[in-house]
């Protein structure tokens, strides 16, 4: 694949489609918490700064659910899943940041490579959200489909909030042909196939505000 080919390939998966809200639905439960090998583990980053003292602290894993969100309606080329955080405590806790997401074939990690922002829609600097208890925040991940041959398919997923180690495992739906493929590198000039590059979204308390471009970083 060329390097104007890949760049349509990213650019497929920068057009999400706002048809995707009214296909939105409840997320499914979540998993049981648990911990990823330390060795894999980057830096916990350091709390939000800028709060007075006594205001909401970072949500802990412990009080909030994570979840898969419901079904979207992808633009052509584009594979993605949403997720659906709930603060299930009684109290209002922070989220600021991106999470941290392992894509899995059974118990398998998925070789693919990940970004934080880097699409018009994912590209803003994350902010600070504050879910008051029973709330819910929403991000979502994005890839290119393979133009050849599948290696796996993604069944499972373990998330991270940010600032945390501690992930939940969540089963992901059987999406047929807009599933989370790993794909063998297709010919062309690029050490990476575009299809086996994931970008993530900041953490939204909205919706709609995934699917609005935000100023490009400066």
């Amino acid at each position: 694949m060329t390097a104007a080919a890949a760049r349509r390939a990213v650019g497929a998966v920068s057009a999400l489609s706002l048809a995707g809200l009214a296909l939105v639905l409840a997320g499914c439960g979540s998993a049981a918490a648990s911990s990823p090998p330390a060795a894999s583990s980057p830096p916990v980053a350091a709390e939000p700064t800028g709060f007075a003292s006594g205001s909401p602290g970072r949500c802990a894993p412990a009080a909030v659910r994570v979840s898969v969100g419901g079904l979207l309606s992808p633009q052509t080329g584009e594979h993605s899943q949403l997720f659906v955080v709930t603060n299930r405590s009684r109290s209002a806790c922070l989220l600021a940041g991106y999470p941290r997401i392992w894509l899995l074939a059974r118990q398998r990690r998925l070789p693919f490579v990940w970004r934080d922002g880097g699409t018009p829609y994912f590209d803003a600097p994350p902010a600070t959200v504050v879910l008051k208890p029973g709330a819910r925040a929403w991000f979502m991940i994005a890839k290119y489909r393979c133009d050849g041959r599948i290696l796996a398919s993604a069944s499972f997923a373990r998330v991270a909030l940010p600032g945390t180690r501690s992930m939940v495992r969540l089963r992901l739906p059987d999406l047929g042909e807009t599933s989370l493929d790993l794909c063998a590198r297709y010919p062309g000039d690029l050490p990476v196939d575009p299809g086996n590059i994931v970008f993530v979204s900041r953490i939204e308390p909205t919706l709609e505000r995934l699917f609005v471009p935000q100023p490009s970083r400066p």
